[in-house]
């Protein structure tokens, strides 16, 4: 009984975000890279509170031109090709994770033991 209200919460916070979601603006560099130039000019003046024609929109402009040009270039950008260049870092990272869902640590920093170590507040640290 007590996990229900933790567990609404939560699920309340999850669809806010969800939601939220929906408001945001498409990527930039997305925008640039599928051939929306202008779409992606328009974003960047709305996220930056610029006008089009400022000079730092003009410079993250021709950043962001700049690195989808070299990006294009890529003889391969699939995610085999990502896998085979960050093998190490995602194997790495998977294995962190994986490690922490086996500790058990979810349960223990989410359970409520207070009542069954009130006598050993050693237990809870």
């Amino acid at each position: 009984m007590s996990f229900r209200l933790p567990l609404l919460l939560q699920s309340v916070i999850g669809l806010l975000l969800f939601l939220g979601s929906f408001l945001l603006p498409e990527s930039p560099r997305h925008l640039f890279a599928s051939g929306q130039a202008e779409a992606g000019r328009a974003v960047l003046c709305q996220v930056r509170g610029l006008r089009d024609g400022d000079e730092a929109l003009e410079v993250e402009v021709a950043e962001i031109e700049e690195v989808v040009a070299i990006e294009e270039k890529e003889p391969d950008r699939s995610y085999l090709a990502l896998w085979r260049r960050y093998k190490g870092r995602v194997l790495i990272a998977m294995s962190a994770q994986a490690g922490a869902q086996l500790s058990g640590i979810n349960v223990i920093r989410s359970a409520n033991f207070a009542h069954l170590c009130a006598h050993d507040p050693v237990i809870l640290s």
